[in-house]
Order: structure tokens, then C-alpha cells, then sequence
């Protein structure tokens, strides 16, 4: 394997044998130059087992550790590479097995922890230990090893996934090197401390201090290692009993900051019914000796899968059965996604980032399916399809990657983690699924487990365990590299003839692009097609392997059809054009397609006219239609096209009228849903309630609403002051909602009232609300109020990433964006490290034009000294607001039209 390098200066470190402690390292001899991995380490020294021991308290600024880890030395040498990241480094020995310690010189190259190690002499080649004493700084943003304060307690948690460990250890930081982890942690009496396995030897020491030394693991990779230290709720629940795959209970508790244990009862109550389909689907115990699940007050992103340990942003847990159903389903999905990575992923590693795929998109599958089987009235069918269009958005560009990207920097290593890798690497799952059939699907993946139980798979062995498990006969591999290896959705459009031997159908192949872009279409799949065919009033599927650019394929003993369903299922992961026949689909839209059909329907209209193949009426006129399909996707697919098309092309001139149809379309769906009679569930009446409820009030400006909405935020939250709070006031689902038309309306004083709520509020679902509504502010001294509140410092890292999320909504857009090219660097100052990387994205959901692009990319270029950001970020943000533009020319003028139109036939003679 070659390593990426570049020539740098190095400042070495000398470090002495036995430094007395404290001392600052010792004085660094001349600067020399160093080339330098720019990627994956090489490979002369190869780590086989660790041993932490790490003093964590969470009440102080730094932390201190004893690593000793166990290393193969393949060739003779006098220095090695391997990671660490902002460590004060006061001891490095390496000591070949039966031999005397050597003396390393520590020191840390660059930004992205790569340290090289100079030894004193040159060593032989064989096994040798290398030990590093070592203290740091608790990482101030959300990743490695961190501090979070929750009044007057500390707690330290961990973030290591992708390459963050080495914040916490020196190591070898890549997911190739699985080995087993000997940890032990010293902290106060007071305190809990969590890692990975079960404590087997607590020991008290002098000044109310303990040792706690944990379970040798299994072997992992450095970023599954993690740890949760401080003043900690530890709930003991009562164990997931042994069954067929696994002979003995499992041990479950749950685990979050102090006084909030007792809000963790719903999630571990719904934990054991997910692990067991899991470990029926996997025919395999889960791999590891106890399950923690803890709740943290700030984390950068939903969950981290780490094994035994797993850790979740605290809103995902600390709730009960009346907390919104949106929030009761989210958790479902993110509990199994996490929990299927105990197999996928922990089990089963990927050997280097460009695999990550393997991992996430599993987990992004398999939570889909384990989550209906745990709460089937939560309909989770379409979820995978539903994720999928996100996807289909990122690989609508130019810009976007293949799903098994190479991997070499850590640029790429970051941008790994995407919609293309969860949401398209699920949805090709899906379609693959599908193609080989539900039981050798699951056969293969089987079998994948057995083949590599706790170790490393590449994408080459997922695909040989498949092909096993299809047989022989079953095209596997080239249709399933021909989605991996490319970027891009296909496009595909089908026709048909009636022929004397029965129906031939033409399918052609396409790259779909939207107009405006400059990528090539000609670009082919080997792509697993079922079509659905109703003749004579009988409906039959063909599943079809397209393989050339056009093909044809005869359908024998088949009548003329009525009509032609171009994705059957909905589980292929492509767009479709249906020129001639898609009145007639139009027909059997209501009652005959299945969810998943009527989704990836609603989906082809508005590609097609994203991609100017279809003219703004094809989903116009069907509009009030689609709002009555009776599953929730279809129509939630149809509210986000519409408020696209109020926001980016939609004049001002016309809006009264969009808002006039949007409310004839939808708002009958409402009433039927308020009336009880309009959704399939419970839960889905009230998450239709929920969506629609806020396009009537914040998009179509439906005064009784907004007005209803407004009186109970301000009840639910105690305003005006000295008012009594009345959380009984506001369903719980419409709180986000009810509060930003709250803000909408109450201008300064209650934005100023909300910040303080706010600010006292310890409930994380309350507080994400109030910050949603707040960035949803209107008036210029609001908006203010609310910056002042976010660069202040007084929002967690994942809130402040909420409301840079929402920096481009259409109410504040317009100031926001003008604040930003002036006062860029303020905000990348106090900005989290993800919030800076994705922020070109964020910015480019509300920009709409050539110009708007060239000032995004100049934006970004003249702070790229001191806040570089990614710049496949920036290229995919520029390149979605120049599609953008091109939309608006392509088809503004025809939805203006169309609704001038209306509101002129509404008017009448």
C-alpha cells in the first residue's frame, strides 16, 4: 500500500527515560524536515494488544494516561509512525521483547495527529512493548475525549470515531488494527466510570479516589474504545434473557448525568425486543459482555455505536411514552441503527474508511426492518425508500462520490460520512435485497459473520459471501460494483410495444441530472429493474437485469397492458420517466400501487421536472391527489417539493395565490386527519398532523393556525412573564412549530422571553425547540439576540449546530446571509468543528443564484487560511445553489403561470 506524503518542517520533542512529574517536555533539538503519512500509517510496526490506564476527573481541566501497547516490528528500525493529537508527552520507551527499554524522541506533525517517534537507537525486528506517560487537555469541542458541564457537575465522555482516539491515547488509529483493550480508569470515590466492558477489580486509594480495572474486550479498533466518567445515574434494568443464539442474560443498564436515570426507562424497556431481532436476523448472540446505553448532555452527533458502550445525544433517551411520536419512532430507528452496528461494524470491522459504507449503510438497512418489527403501528416500511431521496438529491451533482470512495487524506475520510454512505448505501442494500431475495440475502450476510467474526472485511468478501449464498446462475458481483465504483442515479425511461408473442418494453439508462448540469448522461448500470404490469385486470412483476444503455426485453404470454409501474415496490434505487402512460398511473394512483409505489412515483414527477423532462403541471394537477394517498411518505415527499417551489420559485406577485391552492390541496388532508379518518395509524395521524399543521402555518399562511399556534406556545411556556407554564397547552409534536410562530409574532420581547426560557430549561427536546424557533426570527433585533445567544457560548455544541443549520430560512435569510459576508470569521470562531466543515452546505440550501455561488466559493476561499473547510463541501454547495439558479430560469415562469391561472379561473367572468 503507497502513503500519500508531503515535506514539512518536524519541531522533535525530546523526552527523557523517567521525567520527573509535572515538567514541561524537554527542549527540542534543530527543526529538520520529515515527509509524513498522509493516510494509512505504513506498516513496520503493527500494534496486537493495548493496555490504558488513564486518570479521568472530570472536575479538572486535563487528564493524564499510562499507555502500554504490545507491537509486531516487521523490519529493523530507528523511528515508526503513529497517532496522537495535542498530547504532553513526558515518557516514550519501546522495549523489544527480552531486551532492555530504548528511548523515544515524541513528535507531532501537522494537524491531523499523525506523530513520528525517534528512537535512540536502532531495534531489531520482532515483538517489542512501547509505552507513552502523557496528559492532555479535555478536547473543548465534541470529539476524542471532552468535558460537558450540566450545572455545577462535570462529566467527561467520548467521541473517537473516525480518527479522535488519539486525542484520549497514543496508538495506531486506524480500524484495520483490532486488538484487545486492558483498560483501567482512576477517578474520585464519587464518581462512575464506564468503558466498554464490566468492571472486574475496583481498588479504593488515598484522597477519596478509586481504580477500576474493566473486562479485557474483544479484539476492536481504536474508535469503538469509550468512556463515560462523573457524577452518573447508573440504572440497573433487568436483563435480556438468554434465548436460542445466546445462553446466558444479558446485562443492560442505562446510564445519564445526574437526577435523570429515571428517564431512561422507556428506552431500556425497549431495548431487549430489538436486541433479540437482531440476533434472529444475524442467527448470532450479541458479541459482547453487557449492554450500556448512556444519555449524554452534549454530543455532536445522534449515537456512536461504541461496543458495549453505546452513546446517544440525550434527547434520543431521556423521554416516556408521551413525548412526541416523532421523537418515540426517531429513537426506535437510531436504537436499532446503533445496535445493528454491534454485528455490522463491531463484529465485523471495515479494514480501512473507504469500507465505511459496509458499516453505516447496514446500519442504515437493517434499523428500517428491526424497528418495524418492534413497533409495526410506527410503519416503518418506506423509510429506507423515504432516506433514499435525500440521497438522490447529493448524487444528483456533479460533485458527488461513489459509495466505496478511495481514502486518502483525512479530508476524505470526514466526507465519508454523508448521505451518500447511510442513505444510498441503504437503499442499494434494498434493491439488492430484493434482486437476490430476502432469505440469501440474509443467508450471505450470515455467513459474512461467521467468515470474519471479530475481524476485518473488505467489500470483496461482502460479495463473495452473497455470490455464495445466490448460487450459481445469480449475477451478484458486476451489478453491485457497477453502484459502488460510480457516482450517480440512474434515470431510467421505459416504453412499450404489444407484440403477437406478448409485450415488449424498451428500458433506457441514463445518468438523471437536473437541468442546469454540466455532467455527462451517459453512463450505464447494471441495474436491477421490476416492472409492474396490469393487463386484463391482472397485475403481474417482471424483475429485469438492464444492462446496456437501451434494452429490450419481451414479456411472453402477456395482453396489451392498462398500464406499467416502472419501479414495483418501490425498492429499486432509481428515478423513472414514463412519457405516454402516466395519465394512466395518474388513475391508479389512490388504490392499486403499494406505498412504496406510490412514493416512487410522487419522487419521478418531481425529478422529471427538476430535469425539465416535465412541465410543473405534472405535479399540480395532482396535487390535492397525492395529499390524500394514504400512507404518510408520499405525501410528505409532496409538501417538501412544495415548499421548494414557494421558496425558490414562487414570485411575489403570485404567493397569495400558491398559498390559496397549497391550502385548497392539503388542507382537506388536515381535517380528515384531525377528524380521525385520515391516516393508517395513531402514529401516523399524528405525524401527518404535525407536517401539515406546519406548512398551513409557517409556509401558507393560514391566519386561524398560525393564531392557535401562537396562543398555546405562549401558554405551554408561561408568557408573558409571571404567567403559569402549561405544558399541557401544546401537543407535544407540535412544539417546534407552535414556538416559531410564536417568535414570528411576538417580535423582540418574546425572543427575548424564549432566550431566558432557554437558558433555564435542562430539557434537551425543549431546548432544540426553542432554538429551531428562535433561528426562525423575522425582525432584525431578534435575529441579533439570537447570534448574541449562540456565538455566547451559551449553547450546547449540537444546538449551536441546529441553528447553523437553519441560518438560510427564508424569514431570516436575507439578514443572515448579508451578516455573514461581513462577520464570517466571528462565527467560524465559535463555530464546532462539524457546524465549520458543513457549513457550505448549509448556506447553499438558501442561495438561488450564479451570483449567490461565485460569493459562496469567494466566501469561503478568503478565510481558507485560518478556517479551511472541506472543499468537496464547498464544490457540492456551489454546484446545488447553481442548479438552483438553473431551476428558477428553467421553470419559474411556468409555475408563476400556472398559478396566475388559478387565481384568475378562482376569480372567475
Amino acid at each position: 500500500m503507497s502513503v500519500l506524503i508531503r515535506l514539512v518542517p518536524l519541531v522533535a520533542v525530546a523526552l527523557a527515560a523517567c521525567a520527573p512529574d509535572p515538567v514541561a517536555p524537554i527542549s527540542a533539538p534543530p527543526e529538520a524536515p520529515l515527509e509524513w503519512p498522509q493516510a494509512r500509517l505504513p506498516a513496520d510496526v503493527v500494534p496486537t494488544a493495548y493496555r490504558l490506564d488513564l486518570t479521568i476527573v472530570p472536575d479538572r481541566l486535563d487528564f493524564s494516561g499510562v499507555t502500554e501497547i504490545d507491537v509486531s516490528v516487521a523490519v529493523p528500525l530507528g523511528g515508526f509512525w503513529f497517532h496522537g493529537k495535542d498530547l504532553q508527552v513526558r515518557e516514550l520507551t519501546l522495549t523489544p521483547a527480552g531486551g532492555e527499554p530504548v528511548t523515544g524522541t515524541y513528535s507531532e506533525v501537522g494537524d491531523d495527529g499523525v506523530a513520528w517517534v525517534a528512537l535512540a537507537h536502532e531495534i531489531a525486528a520482532g515483538p517489542a512493548t512501547i509505552r507513552v506517560v502523557y496528559d492532555a487537555q479535555f478536547d473543548k469541542g465534541l470529539f476524542g475525549l471532552y468535558r460537558v458541564d450540566v450545572g455545577d457537575d462535570a462529566y467527561a465522555f467520548t467521541q473517537f470515531e473516525s480518527t479522535f482516539a488519539r486525542k484520549a491515547f497514543p496508538g495506531f488509529d486506524e480500524p484495520a488494527y483490532k486488538t484487545p483493550f486492558s483498560t483501567s480508569v482512576t477517578t474520585r470515590a464519587a464518581y462512575r466510570a464506564l468503558s466498554n466492558t464490566r468492571v472486574v477489580d475496583a481498588e479504593s486509594l488515598p484522597g477519596d479516589m478509586q481504580r477500576l480495572r474493566y473486562a479485557t474486550t474483544e479484539p476492536l479498533p481504536t474508535y469503538l474504545i469509550a468512556f463515560a466518567v462523573g457524577p452518573l445515574d447508573v440504572v440497573e434494568h433487568a436483563s435480556i434473557p438468554a434465548n436460542e443464539y445466546r445462553d446466558a442474560p444479558l446485562p443492560l443498564r442505562g446510564v445519564a448525568s445526574r437526577g435523570q436515570g429515571p428517564r431512561l426507562d422507556f428506552a431500556l424497556a425497549n431495548t431487549a425486543a430489538i436486541v433479540a431481532d437482531l440476533e434472529a436476523y444475524f442467527g448470532r448472540a450479541y458479541p459482547f459482555d453487557k449492554l450500556d446505553i448512556v444519555a449524554v448532555p452534549d454530543f455532536a452527533g445522534g449515537a456512536m455505536e461504541n461496543a458495549g458502550l453505546i452513546t446517544y445525544r440525550e434527547s434520543l433517551l431521556l423521554f416516556d411514552d408521551t413525548s412526541p411520536v416523532g421523537l418515540q419512532r426517531f429513537f426506535g430507528l437510531i436504537h436499532a441503527h446503533e445496535l445493528g452496528h454491534q454485528w455490522f461494524g463491531n463484529l465485523v470491522t471495515m479494514p480501512w474508511w473507504d469500507d465505511i459504507w459496509l458499516n453505516e449503510a447496514f446500519a442504515s438497512w437493517i434499523q428500517a426492518r428491526s424497528a418495524q418489527n418492534w413497533r409495526p403501528d410506527f410503519r416503518f416500511q418506506q423509510s429506507v425508500q423515504s432516506q433514499a431521496l435525500r440521497a438522490m438529491s447529493a448524487d444528483s451533482l456533479v460533485s458527488a462520490r461513489q459509495i466505496r470512495e478511495p481514502v486518502e487524506n483525512y479530508d476524505d475520510i470526514t466526507s465519508a460520512f454523508d448521505a451518500i454512505t447511510y442513505q444510498k448505501g441503504a437503499a442499494v442494500l434494498q434493491m439488492f435485497e430484493r434482486y437476490l431475495g430476502p432469505e440469501s440475502f440474509q443467508a450471505g450476510i450470515q455467513a459474512h459473520m461467521r467468515r470474519f467474526e471479530f475481524g476485518s472485511a473488505t467489500v470483496y468478501d461482502l460479495l463473495d459471501s452473497l455470490e455464495s449464498a445466490a448460487g450459481s446462475g445469480m449475477a451478484v458481483r458486476e451489478p453491485f460494483e457497477s453502484f459502488l465504483f460510480q457516482p450517480g442515479l440512474p434515470y431510467v425511461e421505459i416504453s412499450s410495444r404489444c407484440a403477437a408473442q406478448g409485450v415488449e418494453l424498451e428500458l433506457a439508462q441514463t445518468r438523471y441530472l437536473p437541468v442546469g448540469s454540466a455532467g455527462k448522461r451517459d453512463v450505464t448500470w447494471q441495474l436491477p429493474v421490476c416492472v409492474g404490469v396490469s393487463a386484463d385486470g391482472d397485475r403481474s412483476e417482471h424483475c429485469l437485469l438492464l444492462q446496456e444503455p437501451t434494452q429490450t426485453f419481451t414479456l411472453a404470454d402477456v395482453a396489451c397492458p392498462e398500464w406499467l409501474l416502472p419501479n414495483a415496490g418501490g425498492a429499486g434505487y432509481y428515478r423513472w420517466l414514463l412519457r405516454e402512460d402516466m395519465g394512466s398511473l395518474a388513475q391508479v394512483f389512490p388504490d392499486t400501487m403499494d406505498g412504496g409505489e406510490r412514493l416512487s412515483y410522487v419522487d419521478s414527477i418531481i425529478a422529471g421536472i427538476y430535469a425539465g423532462e416535465l412541465a410543473p403541471a405534472a405535479l399540480l394537477d395532482q396535487l390535492a391527489t397525492i395529499a390524500g394517498a394514504p400512507e404518510r411518505y408520499p405525501v410528505t415527499a409532496a409538501v417538501t417539493a412544495y415548499q421548494r417551489m414557494l421558496d425558490m420559485l414562487v414570485d411575489a406577485q403570485q404567493r397569495d395565490a400558491a398559498n390559496r391552492f397549497g391550502l385548497a390541496a392539503f388542507g382537506p388532508r388536515l381535517q380528515a386527519v384531525l377528524a380521525g379518518s385520515g391516516a393508517l395509524s395513531a402514529a401516523d395521524a399524528t405525524l401527518l398532523k404535525a407536517t401539515l399543521t406546519e406548512l398551513m402555518a409557517l409556509w401558507l399562511a393560514d391566519t386561524d393556525t398560525r393564531e392557535q399556534l401562537v396562543d398555546a406556545a405562549r401558554r405551554f411556556v408561561g408568557y408573558p412573564k409571571g404567567t403559569s407554564a402549561d405544558s399541557s397547552a401544546l401537543d407535544s409534536d407540535l412544539l417546534t412549530t407552535a414556538l416559531t410562530a410564536a417568535v414570528q409574532a411576538g417580535g423582540p420581547e418574546f425572543a427575548t422571553f424564549l432566550v431566558d426560557y432557554l437558558r433555564n430549561s435542562p430539557d434537551a427536546r425543549i431546548r432544540q425547540a426553542a432554538i429551531t424557533a428562535l433561528a426562525h426570527a423575522g425582525d432584525p433585533e431578534s435575529l441579533e439576540l439570537v447570534r448574541a445567544l449562540a456565538l455566547g457560548g451559551d449553547l450546547r455544541g449540537n444546538e449551536f449546530q441546529t441553528w447553523a443549520g437553519y441560518l438560510m430560512n427564508p424569514g431570516a435569510r436575507q439578514q443572515n446571509w448579508a451578516w455573514l459576508q461581513r462577520d464570517l470569521p466571528e462565527f467560524m470562531a465559535a463555530a464546532t468543528r462539524r457546524v465549520r466543515r458543513e457549513l457550505p452546505l448549509y448556506l447553499s440550501r438558501g442561495l438561488c443564484s450564479g451570483e449567490d455561488a461565485d460569493t459562496l466559493r469567494a466566501l469561503f476561499h478568503g478565510i481558507a487560511a485560518d478556517y479551511p473547510v472541506s472543499p468537496r463541501r464547498l464544490e457540492q454547495g456551489v454546484e446545488a445553489v447553481q442548479l438552483c439558479a438553473a431551476l428558477r430560469q428553467d421553470q419559474a415562469g411556468a409555475v408563476n403561470e400556472y398559478f396566475r391561472r388559478t387565481a384568475v379561473a378562482r376569480a372567475g367572468p
